[in-house]
């Protein structure tokens, strides 16, 4: 007997350990990313569980309910259920307070992984309350805990603050120095939009360059030393890395868009002595290919960014970047869709011929009239040697239908606008 009760002391006294073991092995497998680099995050939320595991084995009653509570209001799911189950083991720990270590460090890895698995609040409020549920179970179980133990749990966490404190301090310095540049380069870039939106091809390559060197000189100041030790901050890091983002994404951006405006000038696509130059609406082609492309990555690179760490101001910028981007996008997918038509309608691989009828402005359907009264000459084709078009004028005509030959590529253009 003497035997079996020393084993089951000892198993007792390895309990606390063996469930802060599972409660690292648990947030090691949760969605919490607080830097948003995958080994440095693991190493954080399994620090932070096992670390909760042990420290609660210690604490008294008053601060396992609050620990537990927490995440059985704030989360949702099986998040929620777990903060549940822990409020019912603080429950238990009055039937049963012979147990209270052992239960305790459930209760304290339950409840650390609720709120890796499942917080519902903002990450302002959920860093601030996991933060004080934290420092109440420290200070409940100071007292049971040895001085060495105190002593190196005191001075290694005013020693990691103190440090991310600098990095932050040193980095916010940084990020406040470039905003009024990379504010200008935002306000070009809009600027550049618009004035493509006008057809000014001028200007928007003026804006957009403009744009380009205003973002890359925010971008060169924003990557500095101190924003590659902020990355390895919590929840610092996660934002300054979404700021880089939005100011690399942006000067990328506005590059692309200068080079396009500056290689394909939609003035220079007109009719000119009955022909369209083909090569010019290649041109426009080539050029709106770049510009979809460096759209698209830019909508990859800010929604990788987005994170429920993020601080709701970045939020909002990265939000108001999408939408721009979105709202940029059909247009410059347009130009590119008909400038990659257009060769083939007017004719670059192989000869097409249109055949025009007119009926009389008077008709208000066009039901009647004679075809052959207006002269549809060889004028109305198109010469695939050429690449150019003379449509048939007539003074009182009026266009009602066109019975065209194309290339199969260009049919389905056709039928889909």
């Amino acid at each position: 007997m003497a035997a079996a009760s020393r084993w089951s002391d000892r198993f007792l006294t390895a309990v606390p350990l063996l469930v802060a073991v599972a409660a690292g092995v648990a947030a090691a497998y949760s969605p919490a990313a607080p830097t948003g680099l995958e080994r440095t995050d693991t190493v954080f939320v399994v620090a932070y569980a096992a670390g909760c595991a042990l420290l609660a084995s210690h604490a008294k009653t008053w601060s396992w309910f609050f620990f537990a509570g927490l995440p059985a209001l704030t989360a949702d799911g099986n998040a929620q259920f777990a903060g549940i189950v822990a409020l019912v083991l603080v429950a238990l720990t009055a039937i049963y307070p012979a147990y209270g270590d052992e239960l305790g460090a459930c209760i304290g890895g339950l409840g650390a992984n609720a709120m890796l698995w499942g917080t519902v609040l903002p990450t302002a409020p959920a860093v601030g309350l996991g933060t004080i549920a934290v420092l109440g179970l420290w200070f409940s179980a100071r007292p049971d805990l040895s001085r060495g133990v105190r002593r190196t749990v005191v001075w290694s966490s005013v020693a990691l603050v103190l440090v991310a404190l600098g990095f932050a301090g040193a980095y916010a310095n940084t990020a406040w120095n470039a905003r009024t540049t990379a504010e200008s380069g935002i306000d070009h870039l809009r600027a550049g939009f618009d004035a493509a939106d006008a057809k000014d091809s001028a200007t928007a390559t003026n804006e957009f360059t403009l744009a380009a060197a205003e973002l890359n000189e925010a971008n060169r100041a924003l990557d500095s030393r101190w924003s590659d030790a902020i990355r390895y901050v919590p929840v610092l890091g996660r934002n300054a890395s979404a700021l880089n983002t939005l100011a690399r994404t942006g000067a990328s951006l506005a590059e692309t868009a200068a080079s396009a405006a500056d290689a394909a000038n939609l003035d220079d696509v007109t009719l000119n002595d009955g022909q369209i130059d083909l090569d010019r609406i290649e041109k426009v082609q080539l050029a709106t290919t770049s510009v979809t492309n460096a759209l698209d990555a830019a909508v990859v690179a800010l929604q990788s960014t987005k994170s429920p760490w993020l601080v709701s101001p970045l939020t909002d910028v990265v939000d108001d970047a999408l939408d721009e981007i979105f709202e940029a996008q059909p247009a410059v997918r347009n130009v590119h869709d008909a400038a990659t038509i257009a060769p083939l309608i007017l004719g670059r691989e192989r000869p097409h011929h249109y055949l025009l009828l007119f009926v009389t402005p008077s008709e208000a359907r066009g039901t009647t009239g004679f075809p052959g009264n207006f002269e549809p000459e060889p004028r109305g084709q198109v010469n695939g040697r050429e690449g150019g078009a003379r449509p048939l004028q007539h003074p009182r005509g009026q266009l009602v239908a066109a019975r065209v030959s194309l290339h199969p590529r260009a049919r389905r253009w056709f039928a889909r606008a």
